[in-house]
């Protein structure tokens, strides 16, 4: 076996091992939805599903795991909440989350939420204008396990855009490692805007 097969075999079994250390904690098995993480990740990538797989984030090669599930309690715009394991190809040198997989999971999360929300459309909300990420704490262990709850902050369907906000904790919720704000753009509403805003 030569050394790609090796790492290749590597990744996939960590993968496995994420999603089996998620699906054995009781929060994530008491919120997750796991036909509806796969229907997001299915409308993401409706125009081009062959890229699923090579996602830097949620391809087969990268090293976060996911469960997502939508809180029904959260009023006008829900709240998703995503529970994210860390495999140990997502450290730093110092053994704790490195800052760009952090951010790289804040930008995920969030541009999901638009296909979360709106379901029949793929892709809703989901190409990122700014990303703005702090970092509170050392998010630590790696490998672990996360809790990223993503909110509307304000949504604007008619000009196309949708800001959120969205903080990374413990598992257990009583740590926040970081916080991330975003705008996210639609594009065919916004391209349809400003078609009529030049009307």
């Amino acid at each position: 076996m030569c050394i790609r097969d090796r790492m290749e075999e590597a990744l996939r079994t960590e993968k496995r091992q994420g999603l089996e250390r998620l699906d054995a904690l009781p929060w994530v098995r008491e919120m997750a939805d796991v036909e509806a993480g796969n229907q997001v990740l299915g409308h993401m990538f409706q125009a081009a599903p062959s890229l699923m797989s090579r996602h830097f984030v949620g391809g087969l090669r990268s090293p976060f795991s996911f469960r997502v599930g939508v809180d029904p309690e959260a009023g006008r715009h829900p709240r998703v909440i995503w529970a994210v394991y860390v495999g140990e190809y997502g450290t730093n040198a110092q053994g704790m989350v490195q800052g760009g997989a952090m951010a790289a999971m804040f930008d995920f999360a969030m541009a999901c939420y638009g296909t979360m929300v709106f379901r029949e459309e793929g892709g809703a909300f989901s190409l990122t204008k700014s990303l703005a990420v702090r970092y509170r704490r050392p998010a630590v262990p790696v490998p672990g396990v996360y809790r990223v709850v993503v909110e509307c902050e304000d949504l604007d369907e008619q000009k196309g855009l949708i800001k959120l906000r969205a903080t990374c904790g413990s598992g257990e919720g009583d740590e926040t490692f970081a916080t991330a704000e975003c705008e996210l753009v639609d594009m065919r509403r916004r391209a349809a805007w400003k078609a009529n805003s030049k009307l």
